[in-house]
């Protein structure tokens, strides 16, 4: 599977999340930084979705590029206000609070932690 099918699924996926959990979705144009907006009750958030079918050297987790715009810039966590993960040969979403992300071009998520 190609990666722009695997991202296109994952944001799929998070949408349709964001969607059970109440939210109206709004997909923006390929120059935002964010995928889509949520909005639930007036109150707006801001999603990116990252989709991974990599592991680490280890075996012990999956590794996520979350660089914006094709790796040229890198993550920014006050322009967005959740990450999504989407890990597709799991088809697993996880949801993070961007403000909690400190790291700028890659994030780990162990096998552990969900």
């Amino acid at each position: 599977m190609n990666s722009n099918l695997i991202g296109a699924l994952g944001e799929s996926r998070a949408q349709i999340e964001f969607m059970k959990r109440g939210h109206e979705v709004y997909t923006g144009g390929s120059n935002t930084y964010y995928d889509f907006l949520a909005n639930k009750q007036g109150v707006i958030t801001r999603v990116e979705v990252k989709s991974t079918t990599r592991r680490n050297k280890t075996n012990t987790g999956w590794i996520f590029d979350i660089r914006r715009s094709f790796g040229d810039l890198p993550f920014d966590s006050s322009k967005i206000d959740k990450l999504c993960l989407y890990i597709q040969p799991l088809d697993i979403l996880l949801i993070k609070d961007s403000k909690k992300i400190t790291q700028k071009t890659e994030y780990l998520v162990l096998d552990d932690d969900f």
